[in-house]
C-alpha cells in the first residue's frame, strides 16, 4: 500500500499465532521487521495503535481446552507486542472483553471490538490533525489504464456487466464466489462481490497470483493440501478450499487479472467445465477492454489455452 496519506493505521495481527504457539523470538523478530518497514513509509504525524491478540475464548468455537492451551502464549505475545510498542513510541491497546461472548464471528464480537479501538484512536486522530492540507501529489500511474475506473465502479457497487457474469459464474459452476480481479504493482484488486471479499489483497497472498504469473488457466482442487498455499493467512480466514482461474488480458495481450471461482470445499479438477469458464473470461475480458483509455487504437485476439485439459462429466455444472 501506498501509506503516504494514511493518518491512521491500526495493525492487530497473531490470533493464529496463538493457535499455532509461534515461539517469541519469531514473533519479536518478524513484528519488528513489519514495524520498521510501516514506520519508513508514514508521515510523522500519522496515528498508529498496536491492538492485542483478542482472547481465544471471545469466539465460542475455540472455548473450552484450545483456550486454555492458547491463551497463556497470547498473553506472553502481547506483553511482547506492548514492549516493543513502547520502544518505538507507539500505542498499544489491549481489545476489550465481553463477558456474553457472541457466537463465533457474529457482527457483535467485531462491533465490540470495533468500538473499543474506536474510542481509543478517534481523540488522539483529531489531536494530530494537520492545521493545513498537505501538498497534493502526482496521480497515481496505474500498470494498466482501465484500472482506476473499474476500481472506482467496485467501490460504488461494481460494473454492472461484470456483476452479471460473476452471477451467472456462481450459478452456473455452483460455487460460493465468481470474481473479476485486476492486479496492479503487488496489490490485487477484486472487481465484484466486494461485499463478501476485501477491495484489495497483497498480490503475493492471492488465490489468483498463480492465473495471472502463469498466465493459463489454473485449477486448485483444495487449498489445503496445495503446497503453493501451505501457511497463507488467506486460506485460513477466508475458508476457500477450491479455486479455478482464467487470466484476463488487455487489448495488448498483457495478462491484467482474472476471472476466477471460489468454493468452500474441495473438488476434482475435472468437475469444471474449462470452455465454459473460459467462456465467462472472455466475455468478462471484452468489458474490461472498453475501458481501456486507448483501447482503440490496438486489437489483441486471445489465445487458445494450453496447459490444463478440458473434462466433459454431465455433472459438471
Amino acid at each position: 500500500h501506498d501509506l503516504e496519506d494514511v493518518d491512521a493505521l491500526v495493525l492487530l495481527v497473531g490470533f493464529n499465532d496463538a493457535l499455532r504457539l509461534t515461539p517469541l523470538a519469531i514473533w519479536r523478530q518478524e513484528l519488528g521487521a513489519l514495524l520498521d518497514g510501516l514506520a519508513a513509509r508514514l508521515h510523522a504525524r500519522a496515528v498508529v495503535t498496536l491492538v492485542g491478540i483478542p482472547l481465544t475464548a471471545s469466539f465460542r468455537s475455540n472455548a473450552g481446552v484450545i483456550a486454555r492451551l492458547t491463551d497463556r502464549h497470547r498473553g506472553r505475545l502481547n506483553a511482547a507486542t506492548r514492549h516493543m510498542a513502547e520502544a518505538r513510541g507507539l500505542s498499544y491497546l489491549d481489545l476489550p472483553v465481553d463477558d456474553a461472548r457472541a457466537p463465533e464471528a457474529s457482527v457483535a464480537v467485531y462491533r465490540h471490538f470495533a468500538d473499543g479501538i474506536a474510542d481509543d484512536i478517534a481523540p488522539r486522530l483529531v489531536e494530530s490533525r494537520e492545521p493545513a492540507p498537505r501538498a497534493a501529489r502526482p496521480d497515481k500511474v496505474w500498470d494498466w489504464s482501465g484500472t482506476p475506473a473499474i476500481v472506482e465502479r467496485a467501490r460504488q457497487g461494481g460494473e454492472s456487466d461484470l456483476r452479471r457474469l460473476a452471477d451467472q459464474a456462481q450459478k452456473s459452476f455452483r460455487v460460493e464466489l465468481a470474481v473479476v480481479s485486476l492486479v496492479d504493482g503487488d496489490r490485487l484488486f477484486h472487481c465484484t462481490n466486494t461485499d463478501v471479499v476485501p477491495a484489495s489483497v497483497p498480490l503475493e497472498l492471492s488465490f489468483c497470483r498463480f492465473t495471472v504469473e502463469s498466465g493459463e488457466p489454473v485449477i486448485i482442487p483444495d487449498t489445503g493440501r496445495d503446497p503453493r498455499f501451505e501457511d497463507n493467512p488467506l486460506v485460513d480466514v477466508s475458508f476457500i478450499n477450491f479455486y479455478a482461474g482464467y487470466p484476463l488480458r488487455s487489448s495488448d495481450g498483457r495478462v491484467i487479472g482474472s476471472f476466477c471461482l471460489q468454493g468452500s470445499r474441495p473438488r476434482r479438477e475435472s468437475a469444471i467445465a474449462l470452455d465454459l469458464l473460459r467462456q465467462f473470461a472472455l466475455e468478462a475480458q471484452e468489458v474490461l477492454q472498453t475501458y481501456e483509455i486507448d483501447a482503440s487504437q490496438s486489437t489483441f485476439e486471445q489465445p487458445a489455452p494450453t496447459g490444463l485439459p478440458v473434462v466433459f462429466e454431465t455433472d459438471s455444472v
